[in-house]
């Protein structure tokens, strides 16, 4: 049986350890996948204080899924340089969980893509009526009281 020298496991312990660590990283982008999903309907609506809490919670599970791949990482050299000694069986389910975690990535980006297209538009749309509103304070301050002529001169010259 192959060791880990560093911390004198078996290849197989660490595939386990990795497996549940695949797990826990699809359970927590299942969690992502699902304020994603919340997100769109509460940017359209302009609900901002819940987007914002909203953000918060999915910031929070971003931490935890960077904790939860750091730790990893170590582990997935190991079992890479010895993936020739696991069984077919071990190396088919940690492929099928790295597949799915690789989805759910791909499902969060596409959503995260689509609402972040809607940001942008709002912006464009409220930078547009701020120039507009500029415009229109511009134009307006011709007419002010120190930039008309009088009556007089009108007058005079009349």
């Amino acid at each position: 049986m192959i060791r880990d020298s560093a911390s004198n496991r078996s290849a197989m312990e660490i595939a386990h350890e990795v497996s549940a660590s695949l797990a826990e990283q699809a359970r927590l982008l299942g969690d992502l996948k699902q304020l994603a999903m919340a997100q769109g309907p509460l940017i359209k609506s302009g609900e901002h204080d819940s987007l914002v809490t909203l953000i918060r919670r999915r910031q929070e599970i971003l931490t935890s899924l960077g904790a939860t791949r750091s730790s990893m990482s170590p582990l997935l050299v190991v079992i890479q340089k010895q993936s020739e000694e696991l069984p077919e069986s071990t190396r088919l389910g940690l492929r099928k969980k790295v597949e799915q975690v690789r989805e759910l990535v791909a499902e969060i980006a596409a959503i995260d893509c689509a609402d972040s297209e809607v940001l942008q538009s709002r912006h464009a749309h409220c930078r547009n009526e701020l120039e507009a509103m500029a415009q229109a304070g511009k134009a307006k301050s011709g007419y002010r009281e120190e930039f008309r002529q009088s009556a007089r001169f009108a007058d005079a010259t009349g």
